[in-house]
């Protein structure tokens, strides 16, 4: 299970003592001649991903099990989990997360379970913006522009959005731009602009700001911070003269974890406070570290790591140093590119063995891996809200 919200015993009392009102304003769920004696919903337990949509079907029956007319009132539990129309269409919130839709007519009660799953951000070889569902289904285009680039998708820290980074100059510049998740168009908006190449959007995660990597200043790559509506760029790596890259946020928001060369050619994985100070190496190899991403629970960090220049293996390491491990040992696959689930229970990556590249969910241990999509963009890295 993902992110989930509680409701308590009196929240469901009092709902259903709503429900009962409602019901008896529309004949208690009655029909000429027949009395309700149960009510079943299908389906029983459903999941739908963030701006899907699931229908629910209640029937009511009498003592001898035959269907009779009934008039149905609805709701949701916890209410903030999304809305249900009249005819049973559950429209999910922007949140994840775990719930009841509870039915009821002629004062019975049935009940099924809803889950709003997360659902995963990547971009395919044809440079669209895509989502998918942690099992490999409801595969589909939200943001699709011709003759654009696109890479590095990221969620907005209550998932009604996606940043990312666009070039439509095949490279020349990159921008950061933000798109809602429904993929209308009317909420696009740029939040960098000029002549430099801005990639790898990451929000922080109380939303207020974002990091992202820009070549904005003298050519080499820096890491740097702004408000989450574009404005008030702060280069957090300037001291140094060379590659600093793809970081990603504490969840306290108090520290970054990023690329960079300033150790070493190879490239080593570094952490700093939030406003960049006190920069330390945190992993040095004797290959290449890359692509960090810290967990939800702030305790490890998932990373990718070659000794030379091909294949890749995904690793993670506690903060504390303490503890270092191999998730992909063996494996004849180029893993890269790893991300978290939102509860930290798996792990979402690319597979760079092959052209395109292909998207795999595994156990956070890196155990179980299953293919989801056959057609990652090659220099892409998904996103799991």
């Amino acid at each position: 299970m993902w992110r989930k919200t509680s409701w308590t015993g009196a929240g469901t009392a009092g709902l259903l003592a709503a429900l009962a009102l409602l019901s008896g304003c529309f004949g208690g769920g009655r029909s000429p001649g027949a009395t309700v004696a149960s009510v079943t919903v299908t389906p029983q337990a459903g999941a739908v991903r963030i701006s899907g949509r699931l229908q629910f079907i209640a029937t009511a029956r009498d003592a001898s099990g035959r269907p009779v007319a009934a008039t149905f009132a609805w709701a949701v539990n916890p209410s903030s989990l999304g809305n249900i129309s009249s005819d049973g269409l559950f429209v999910p919130g922007p949140t994840p997360g775990e719930g009841q839709v509870v039915c009821q007519a002629g004062g019975v009660t049935a009940t099924a379970t809803v889950e709003v799953v997360p659902p995963i951000a990547y971009v395919n070889k044809d440079n669209a913006l895509c989502l998918i569902m942690p099992d490999g289904t409801g595969r589909r285009q939200v943001y699709a522009p011709p003759g654009t680039l696109l890479s590095e998708p990221d969620w907005s820290h209550d998932g009604t959005r996606l940043a990312f980074g666009a070039s439509q100059d095949n490279g020349t510049t990159w921008h950061i731009w933000v798109v809602s998740a429904n993929g209308a168009g009317a909420s696009l908006r740029q939040l960098t602009s000029g002549s430099a190449k801005n990639a790898c959007p990451v929000w922080s995660p109380d939303g207020q700001k974002m990091l992202f990597m820009s070549n904005a200043d003298g050519g080499d790559w820096d890491i740097f911070v702004m408000n989450a509506d574009g404005s008030s760029p702060v280069n957090l790596t300037s001291g140094y003269n060379g590659y600093d890259g793809f970081p990603d946020w504490s969840p306290d928001g108090q520290r970054i974890v990023f690329m960079s060369d300033r150790a070493d050619p190879k490239r080593d994985l570094f952490l700093m406070n939030a406003d960049g100070s006190a920069p330390a190496v945190f992993e040095a190899s004797a290959g290449y570290d890359e692509q960090p991403s810290w967990s939800p629970d702030g305790q490890r960090i998932l990373f990718c790591s070659t000794p030379g220049a091909f294949p890749y293996d995904l690793w993670v390491k506690s903060v504390d140093g303490l503890a270092k491990t191999n998730l992909t040992s063996g494996s004849p696959a180029s893993e890269r590119a790893p991300r978290w689930s939102p509860d930290g229970s798996q792990i979402v990556y690319a597979d760079h063995s092959s052209s395109p590249a292909r998207l795999y969910r595994a156990a956070s241990d890196g155990s179980a891996p299953q293919l989801l999509a056959d057609d990652l963009s090659g220099g892409d890295r998904p996103a799991w809200w």
